[in-house]
């Protein structure tokens, strides 16, 4: 107690108290994001075909292309920036983004980074927005390309969403 001794009698005179203490720093939590510093294979688990379609850093036409081989897969690093992340590819020097052409939404690897992703842990997705529509990369019924579709079909029964798993 600051007033110790005050049973022994009544206190005379002016008193001075004298508070000191030192403030606790308090730091503030350092935000970590997980896909950050790893490398990252970037597949479709076809269950409609019973295939595993790693993505293999070319074009297909407006689609990307695809591989069974994990050879030819390409790595992929997760560039965290404001409301998600980019996705940059390290061997092309190129980043995936989705490109508006008319009324469709392509795939396309491009030197700059346009698009903004975040992952949908429950449904191993990767999904963005253009616009006020939400997209996901994936395939869909017997196809073997990475294309870009709406998220009412994320849970589709032909459709299957492209997902991020650790290099091997």
């Amino acid at each position: 107690s600051l007033l110790r001794g005050w049973a022994h009698g009544p206190l005379t005179g002016n008193i001075t108290l004298v508070a000191s203490w030192k403030q606790n720093e308090i730091e503030e939590p350092v935000e970590t994001f997980p896909y950050e510093d790893k490398d990252y294979n970037l597949l479709i688990s076809h269950t409609g075909q019973n295939k595993t379609l790693y993505f293999t850093g070319t074009m297909s036409g407006y689609y990307a292309s695809t591989s069974e081989n994990l050879v030819e897969a390409v790595l992929v690093n997760v560039i965290k920036v404001e409301g998600g992340f980019n996705l940059y590819v390290k061997s092309t020097n190129k980043y995936i983004n989705v490109v508006v052409s008319g009324t469709y939404n392509n795939f396309k690897y491009e030197d700059t980074a346009s698009t903004v992703w975040t992952y949908d842990e429950t449904n191993k997705a990767l999904l963005t927005k253009v616009g006020e529509q939400e997209l996901f990369v994936g395939t869909r019924g017997t196809y073997y390309t990475g294309g870009i579709y709406t998220i009412e079909n994320l849970t589709a029964e032909d459709y299957y969403p492209a997902y991020l798993e650790e290099a091997k």
